[in-house]
């Protein structure tokens, strides 16, 4: 199972953005592998599919961008969708809310003392 979704998940950057209007099947089958529960959204994490799907909605990587935000380089610019476009995309907004409602964000709550987050990482309810 693990070789089929890593195999899925590379196909996020090679070969679907040249093929959107033939992508909603395959947000489907990941959303409702997603969908299955939080051991499957690790699952999902784990081979990097959360980056490549915002990646492939944003048109750019998530990761690059956290650094320019001092002001000084010029962001990326971001992927434009037609309306035809986003109708293909609804699965692929479902597949990320299941991973982020799969992570245990309890530890990243405002603790009251210290005024900021208890912790940066994120663990997982399994």
């Amino acid at each position: 199972m693990n070789r089929l979704l890593a195999t899925l998940v590379s196909k996020l950057e090679k070969d679907l953005p040249a093929n959107v209007k033939l992508s909603a099947q395959f947000f489907w089958v990941l959303a409702e592998f997603a969908q299955m529960g939080a051991r499957q959204c690790r699952q999902l994490i784990d081979l990097d599919a959360f980056r490549q799907l915002v990646k492939f909605l944003l048109g750019v990587d998530p990761t690059e961008t956290e650094g320019n935000s001092d002001g000084g380089a010029e962001a990326p610019s971001r992927r434009r969708w037609t309306s035809l476009q986003l109708r293909e995309l609804g699965d692929l907004h479902r597949a990320l809310a299941y991973m982020i409602l799969a992570c245990d964000t309890g530890s990243l709550k405002d603790d009251g003392d210290s005024g900021g987050l208890a912790s940066e990482q994120r663990s997982f309810i399994i």
